[in-house]
């Protein structure tokens, strides 16, 4: 409204005491619809009907600004429906009963309501650097770690879980279609353990925003059943069933030899390629023994095997309790097993091994792998798997780890076990020091492995692989 618009809603004129005077034109008011202006003007206390003040630009300023407002408050209450208005008053009038100052709690309540809807829009994303830093400096298990560093980059990079808005944690239905989704668009999620592993860590996470000044919005108790393990797994496809154990072909362990020659002369320090075979499927070393735990190839250089465990001269393996998962050591001689002191002697003489106290491999799990699984997809006649109707396609990908779960340390139980049964060679007990497992037994027994075959794997010998046990 302008001041010539307020002009002609009030009479401005000078006072005898030299002021200016501004008063109300109450009819004028009323053909406004400037109703609720009226009502102050005539309750005790209210509006004042006449007003003096400096000059007349001043009075009309002051009439304008005031009718400006009157107008606003009666556009918004016209888009307020009567019974959107009642239900407002009620609720003050309620206020008021309990000794509540309405428009205190109006205006304590928006605030909160403001900051809510400012902190909802923020992403998991936001908060993951300052949870990842807090779970550094309480120092928890490195693996540990390294699994949370890798759900977080899948979440992001798969799903974009990351970039969610923290709001929809605020509703339980919503956050759990969210989940599933997050869980669908992994693969890698399958397997039940891991299903249950990232479940918890998220869950984890989201409930430790809940607690931060930012999480006030959050509830606890929708946040679990947003996880509900239960319905979260109902609502996903079944979990792939556990891999079977398989043993290597002796065209497979020649093949992997092949591989070993190809790769591993390797930098001008020793790769360790060889003693990653002859470890691997001639002693059935465990791989967080030869590379480290997960994650972890520099941070475990205390923990893994290395060459002066091994007195190839005197033929003895001496590797301590504390390299062992069992706690027991490992002290026997090599001579258990017919042909495992060639074999590593060989792999000393591949790796170029000068240091006593060297890894028996210096390359990571993930190194070894990526350079492995790339052999096997060159050499497919000998590594294809056939599919469920026993047809073997070389167009398709093979991933060794899927294909052949536990392909190395499962062939020296498997054949050790066979020879154990049927020879003299060795016994249960030999095979159970060597590879540090006294109960794995069972599933490896079951698949149905040939003596021939098992004999043909332990007679190998580098100069000739295709010796065979007498």
């Amino acid at each position: 409204m302008t001041r010539r618009e307020a002009k002609a809603f009030c009479n401005i004129s000078q006072h005898k005491t030299g002021r200016v005077r501004r008063r109300w034109l109450k009819r004028e008011l009323k053909k406004g619809g400037f109703h609720a202006l009226l009502a102050r003007l005539e309750a005790t206390g209210g509006e004042q009907q006449e007003t003096y003040h400096s000059t007349r630009k001043e009075a009309l300023e002051s009439a304008r600004s005031i009718l400006s407002a009157e107008r606003s408050v009666g556009q918004a209450e016209a888009e307020f429906s009567v019974v959107r208005r009642e239900q407002i008053f009620a609720q003050a009038l309620e206020l008021e009963t309990k000794g509540i100052d309405p428009f205190v709690a109006m205006g304590r309540g928006a605030a909160e309501l403001e900051k809510e809807r400012t902190v909802a829009n923020k992403t998991l994303g936001h908060y993951w650097p300052k949870y990842f830093q807090e779970k550094q400096d309480l120092k928890i298990d490195e693996r540990r770690l390294s699994h949370l560093k890798s759900m977080a980059k899948k979440l992001q990079e798969s799903s974009g879980l990351m970039s969610q808005p923290i709001k929809v944690f605020l509703e339980e239905k919503g956050a759990r279609r969210v989940i599933i989704n997050a869980f669908k668009n992994n693969q890698q999620w399958e397997a039940k353990a891991t299903r249950s592993r990232v479940l918890s860590g998220l869950k984890l996470f989201v409930e430790w925003i809940a607690e931060t000044e930012d999480g006030e919005g959050l509830s606890t108790a929708t946040i679990k059943e947003a996880f509900n393990k239960d319905r979260v797994f109902r609502a996903l496809p079944a979990p792939s069933a556990p891999r079977e154990n398989v043993a290597a072909t002796i065209e497979q362990v020649k093949s992997v030899v092949e591989f070993v020659k190809h790769h591993g002369l390797g930098p001008k320090e020793h790769g360790g390629l060889a003693g990653w075979l002859v470890a691997k499927m001639f002693m059935g070393c465990r791989t967080d023994r030869l590379h480290g735990k997960s994650g972890q190839h520099s941070k475990s250089a205390g923990l893994v095997w290395r060459w002066n465990h091994f007195d190839i001269e005197a033929g003895s393996i001496n590797i301590p309790k504390n390299l062992t998962k069992n706690k027991r050591g490992i002290q026997m001689p090599m001579s258990r097993f017919p042909n495992l002191k060639a074999w590593l002697a060989w792999a000393r003489k591949m790796d170029r091994v000068t240091e006593s106290n060297a890894r028996l491999c210096n390359y990571s799990d993930t190194a070894v792998g990526d350079h492995f699984n790339k052999w096997v997809n060159e050499h497919k006649k000998v590594w294809a798997v056939a599919d469920g109707r026993g047809k073997i396609d070389l167009r398709r990908t093979i991933t060794v780890g899927k294909s052949y779960h536990n392909l190395m340390r499962g062939s020296f139980l498997s054949y050790g076990l066979a020879v154990a049964h049927n020879t003299d060679h060795w016994d249960v007990d030999d095979v159970s020091r060597m590879m540090d497992d006294y109960k794995s037994h069972d599933s490896y027994e079951d698949i149905g492995i040939s003596l021939a075959v098992a004999k043909a794997y332990f007679g190998m010998r580098p100069d000739e692989l295709d010796a065979t046990l007498d």
